[in-house]
């Protein structure tokens, strides 16, 4: 959809005031579509930043000034964005790239902090676990000085689960616990928390029902929250940890039930490795994988 350059200023500052006040708009289409969209006049975030961005490199110097942080603010949404719901992590590259040069350019250090958070998640999704780490505590350092917390929670879990991928999984409990992550306060994101948690577990050797628990509370959550991503990462992650045939038919059961309510998006990760799951071609080193 084409949206015309006049609407891109009224759709700028809309998106900026709603992200400002923090509305928040979850929307999952019935056919297991995106899983939360911002609201930026009802046009996809990663629509619009890319308008905006465009509209603001035809202004004057100091105009562009005026708007750096509203350019920002849609770029870390719209990255952030695609990260969970788009299978082209070299469009969300794009985006995250864009938002360093962007923010780095009017020093904007915040917004700097999460390009590149933004950044180490595609590298981590390449496999590049050890250099993701690194770049992920660069970007959540500056966050802090910021005292930016919105996403906070999320990439420090990330962070944990980059380092537990690079082979350090006590390093990576750790990461978690000093970042105080409260698992039961109910964040839109708080089952791929639980997730994590449990992934966590699993390789720290916490015990199969530690793990267990982790793995059913984030099932649980994400289906009362009708957050279908989460589900069926989460239902995922249960099947290839289990060992017992009983318990590992049945979480194949509850994961087929989930796989099955998906009606596009089968070339990405998440449904690929829940196919192989379901075809018994996974392992459990793959639950440290589960999101690339």
């Amino acid at each position: 959809m084409c949206i015309p350059g006049s609407l891109a200023r009224p759709l700028l500052l809309r998106g900026a005031a709603a992200l400002t006040l923090g509305v928040l708009v979850g929307v999952r289409s019935d056919n297991g579509g995106p899983l939360r969209r911002i609201a930026f006049n009802g046009h996809p975030p990663h629509q619009v930043a890319t308008l905006v961005i465009g509209w603001s490199q035809d202004l004057p110097g100091q105009l562009q000034l005026d708007h750096a942080v509203p350019l920002c603010v849609a770029l870390t949404w719209a990255s952030f964005n695609m990260y969970l719901t788009n299978p082209d992590d070299d469009e969300t590259e794009a985006l995250a790239n864009e938002l360093v040069e962007h923010a780095g350019k009017y020093a904007v250090e915040s917004y700097h902090g999460f390009g590149l958070a933004m950044q180490a998640l595609c590298r981590a999704r390449r496999g590049e676990a050890e250099a993701a780490a690194a770049t992920l505590y660069s970007g959540l350092e500056k966050l802090s000085a910021a005292r930016y917390g919105v996403f906070n929670w999320i990439l420090q879990a990330e962070l944990a689960r980059c380092t537990a991928a690079a082979g350090r999984p006590r390093q990576a409990l750790d990461i978690f616990e000093a970042a105080k992550i409260n698992l039961d306060e109910r964040q839109w994101y708080a089952p791929e928390l639980l997730r994590i948690r449990g992934e966590l577990a699993l390789s720290n050797n916490e015990g199969l029902a530690v793990c267990r628990d982790y793995f059913l509370r984030a099932l649980d959550l994400s289906a009362r929250q009708a957050t279908l991503s989460w589900e069926l990462r989460a239902a995922t992650s249960l099947v290839i940890a289990e060992k017992s045939l009983e318990k590992k038919e049945a979480a194949s059961k509850t994961l087929r039930a989930v796989y099955t309510k998906f009606r596009e998006g089968f070339d990405t990760f998440d449904l690929q490795l829940a196919m192989q799951v379901l075809n018994g071609s996974s392992s459990q080193g793959d639950v440290v994988r589960v999101v690339r």
